[in-house]
């Protein structure tokens, strides 16, 4: 039995020192059984449905954060339609839209109140063989550091690292 878009669309609710925070989690091609009775799991990534969460979700809420598991491994630019749907979210309402999968550091966006990071790299992410050998940026990734008020977000900082071999990092 799989969670209709409605019942796994539902923001997971945070507040920390007053702040509100909404986040919600989509994936566009991996779907995992889901056990009984329906767990938290990401939702599939589908734009009306994906919109109308992060309007839902910024009408209740001061922060609204998506994370989006969607793309090809080792792709250094997000494909143009993830690019310009990360963007709608932002118009819908996110602060941040979170997009991972390729392994690889992209891009970071910013526009009006709220920030798009295309892809951050692996974090303590096992450097398998095939990743090694797939693309020399495999070992490069960022953390990400964003400070958010009831208003929004308010500093966004990346802090570059290299994973080495075992499970260690340099920053």
């Amino acid at each position: 039995i799989w969670p209709t878009l409605t019942e796994t669309a539902q923001p997971a609710l945070l507040e920390i020192q007053g702040v509100r925070i909404a986040m919600l989690g989509f994936c566009d091609h991996f779907r995992p059984p889901v056990p009984e009775p329906i767990q938290e799991c990401p939702a599939i990534a589908d734009e009306e449905t994906m919109c109308l969460a992060v309007r839902n979700a910024a009408g209740s809420s001061d922060i609204v954060i998506v994370q989006l598991h969607w793309g090809y491994e080792f792709a250094v630019h997000p494909l143009r339609r993830h690019r310009d749907l990360a963007r709608r979210l932002v118009h819908c309402g996110a602060h941040a839209v979170l997009c991972h999968h390729a392994h690889v550091p992209m891009g970071l966006e910013v526009i009006g109140n709220g920030f798009i990071a295309h892809g951050l790299g692996n974090f303590l992410f096992s450097r398998e063989d095939y990743q090694i050998f797939n693309h020399d940026w495999a070992s490069l990734s960022y953390f990400l550091e964003v400070q958010f008020s009831r208003t929004g977000v308010q500093r966004v900082s990346l802090h570059p690292y290299e994973l080495l071999p075992g499970p260690r990092i340099q920053l």
